[in-house]
Order: C-alpha cells, then sequence, then structure tokens
C-alpha cells in the first residue's frame, strides 16, 4: 500500500497541535446530568419482548427446508451464463446505490 508523505506529515503535526478548550461554563454537564436515565423496568420490557422474537424466529427458521432452498437456489446460479450474473450484479449494486441514496435523502429531509 503506498503512504502520502505529505498527507501523513500534515495529519501527525494537525493532531499534534493543540486546540484551546471552548469554556462552556458547566453547560454540556448540566445538559448531560438532565437527560432521564432509561428506567430498569423499559429494560425489562424490551428483554420480555425481545426473547419470545427470537424463539418464534428460531422455530420458523428450523421449520424451513433449508437444504431443498440452497441446492434450489444453487441450480439455478449455475444454470445462469456470464451476462446474466454480470446483470443480477448490477441490479443488485443498483438497489443498494438507490436504497443509499433514498436513506441520505431522507436524512437531509428532501423526501
Amino acid at each position: 500500500m503506498k503512504h502520502d508523505e505529505p498527507f501523513d506529515h500534515w495529519l501527525t503535526r494537525a493532531l499534534k497541535e493543540e486546540k484551546p478548550y471552548l469554556a462552556d461554563e458547566g453547560f454540556t454537564q448540566n445538559v448531560i446530568a438532565e437527560l432521564p436515565r432509561p428506567s430498569a423496568l423499559q429494560r425489562k420490557i424490551h428483554i420480555l419482548l425481545a426473547v419470545p422474537v427470537i424463539a418464534i424466529s428460531l422455530l420458523v427458521l428450523w421449520h424451513l427446508p433449508l437444504q431443498r432452498f440452497t441446492n434450489t437456489l444453487w441450480r439455478v446460479l449455475l444454470e445462469f451464463d456470464l451476462g446474466q450474473l454480470f446483470l443480477l450484479g448490477a441490479m443488485i449494486s443498483t438497489s443498494f446505490l438507490l436504497g443509499a441514496c433514498a436513506w441520505l435523502a431522507r436524512q437531509m429531509r428532501l423526501i
């Protein structure tokens, strides 16, 4: 791997520079102290909800014919030619890209 020496020197120098602390007269500590603490009851409720959901999910997975599914999927993939595999990869990549764009647009409150 090629190292960018000027960048490394700049980064080292920038990290060593001491920035003055911006005094906030304890504002940050007061805000952190006023934040509500999660209650023990709320945590227990989350656990009580999560355990049955996980158990039900595992039971459903246990009863699925996963071996037959994987064998069928493997046969289908073996029947694809190279062009179809590239098309499948392009479709998957496009869906990830569109999903990332949609997420970013929602973060920027565009949609």
